[in-house]
């Protein structure tokens, strides 16, 4: 009786993953299921086209912000589907009133300073705390970005 019940339990357990692999495999070949593609090199973040620059286009590490949640930079991307760049929703070519404040981060430059230089004094901050700190927080300093201009947009 013993043997009969593992043999039912056996052919229980590979009926079940059969059609757990034939319900993967068609979401597969439907296409529901997409490739995620992340840039692991440098991106470069410019200006746009229409737009004359005024100083060289900044050199973005991409892959040393991965231990930052996507959805830090990427805060309209669903989680899901292509992640579209900075310049999809921040495509305002020319800088705002100063009163416009509903504007402002769509230029392209204020969101590019807002984010970036933001999040490198943050971290700044928070290892200049842990560096004061009585308790040797050494282990807690974060690797910073730079803040200020000549160190994103090299002149030459």
């Amino acid at each position: 009786m013993r043997r009969f019940a593992v043999l039912l339990l056996s052919v229980v357990v590979l009926v079940i993953q059969g059609i757990a692999i034939g319900v993967a495999s068609d979401e597969g070949a439907s296409g529901s299921q997409e490739e995620m593609c992340i840039p692991m090199g440098d991106i470069i973040l410019k200006a746009p086209e229409s737009v004359e620059a005024q100083r060289s286009g900044v050199t973005f590490p991409h892959s040393l912000h991965f231990t930052i949640n996507c959805m830090t930079c990427h805060h309209e991307w669903a989680g899901d589907g292509p992640v579209e760049g900075c310049m999809s929703c921040h495509d305002l070519e020319e800088a705002p009133a100063p009163e416009d404040r509903d504007e402002a981060m769509m230029y392209y430059k204020n969101a590019y300073h807002q984010m970036c230089i933001g999040c490198h004094k943050e971290i700044k901050t928070i290892n200049q705390e842990a560096a004061q700190s009585t308790s040797g927080a050494a282990s807690s300093i974060k690797p910073t970005g730079p803040t200020s201009c000549v160190q994103c947009h090299p002149k030459g």
